[in-house]
């Protein structure tokens, strides 16, 4: 079963409220984790988007 171009929006959008979601939380043991979540959640980003440009 593969992917469709909906279920990848649907997945980049999810993405991006979580990425939003980090960016928006206070209470991380510093900014140098909060970053470092952010990152995750950007590498993510770029790969679904490689996946959608295939």
């Amino acid at each position: 079963m593969e992917l469709t171009g909906k279920d990848i929006s649907d997945i980049l959008e999810a993405l991006s409220y979580r990425k939003r979601a980090f960016e928006e939380y206070e209470d991380y043991p510093s900014k140098e984790f909060q970053k470092e979540r952010i990152a995750e959640v950007d590498v993510l980003i770029q790969k679904v988007r490689n996946l959608r440009n295939r």
